[in-house]
């Protein structure tokens, strides 16, 4: 699993940095997931999140981090 310090490595953020697309799915850790978002928005790439589950939407804790990156999101994916 993706972690902060994985995403802060430089090869990491310049691969985000120079991204046209980054796709992300909303389970991965929320830390990891804001710090794509920024980084994507920050380099004018788009940013595709994938709602996963179901439970996404249902559980608070990732809901709110739905509604703090849903801004930066350029396409929301949704499944059943």
């Amino acid at each position: 699993c993706y972690s902060v310090d994985h995403m802060s490595e430089p090869r990491a953020c310049d691969l985000l940095a120079r991204a046209r697309v980054v796709y992300c799915a909303v389970l991965f850790p929320p830390a990891v997931v804001r710090l794509a978002a920024e980084e994507v928005c920050r380099a004018g790439g788009f940013f595709c999140v994938n709602l996963s589950a179901p439970f996404v939407v249902r559980d608070a804790a990732r809901r709110s981090l739905l509604l703090e990156i849903l801004p930066r999101v350029d396409v929301l994916f949704g499944n059943e």
